[in-house]
């Protein structure tokens, strides 16, 4: 699995490049100033390669610059997170969880998306996505060019949700990325109980001694 988490070092913004083995925890990581990018990713895997770590699968939330980054360690086999897709769909049609309900057409387009998504077989899959064209071409057709792209890029996306159907005889493959989000949340609540990061080697010796706790846990 891999993602990146925020750090304010010393006032400054940095991103923290995380690759976690589902099985024997994290595998490496890479701090690096600056926005989330392409550069960090590759420098992740550059440097599993130097160790013999070659990732045969990979899984994401798809956030800025993995999926580039796996075309040239040409990775293909990579797994979309169902939990960001759907939360992307609620961001770009603007549904606040409280009042899911307020537009029935959004409403129902994200329902009908979060129910192909939970399919367990090639099946099941058609056929809900049979259930998902009729409802948007039909019946709860997106509105403006701001939904129309949100559709869009769902339906872009499901080739990738899927992989884990694809080779479910050859791997075992999460189709969530909540592994790593829940390690990164317990690496940022270990964090508040500092006093801040000031300065990127006194980040690193931090960084360093909390994750060697939580793998020797």
């Amino acid at each position: 699995m891999l993602d990146a988490t925020h750090h304010s070092i010393g006032g400054k913004e940095y991103y923290e490049y995380l690759a976690l083995d589902t099985q024997i925890g994290l595998v490496n990581r890479h701090l690096r100033k600056g926005r989330e990018c392409t550069y960090g990713y590759r420098v992740l895997l550059e440097e599993l390669e130097l160790q013999g770590y070659v990732p045969e699968v990979i899984v994401s939330d798809g956030g800025k610059g993995i999926s580039s980054t796996l075309r040239y360690f040409e990775l293909n086999i990579h797994q979309r997170c169902h939990v960001h897709i759907l939360r992307d769909i609620r961001r770009g049609f603007r549904m606040p969880k409280k009042r899911m309900k307020s537009t029935l057409r959004k409403y129902y387009i994200y329902k009908y998306a979060k129910l192909v998504l939970a399919s367990k077989n090639e099946k099941q899959k058609q056929l809900r996505w049979q259930h998902f064209e009729r409802v948007v071409l039909k019946m709860w057709t997106p509105q403006g060019d701001g939904e129309k792209n949100v559709v869009k890029s769902f339906v872009f996306t499901l080739d990738k949700a899927f992989t884990f159907l694809k080779y479910q005889d050859v791997y075992n493959i999460p189709n969530t990325s909540n592994r790593i989000e829940g390690y990164i949340s317990h690496l940022n609540t270990r964090l508040k109980t500092m006093r801040g990061l000031k300065s990127p080697a006194n980040a690193e010796l931090i960084l360093n001694a909390i994750h060697y706790f939580r793998k020797t846990q």
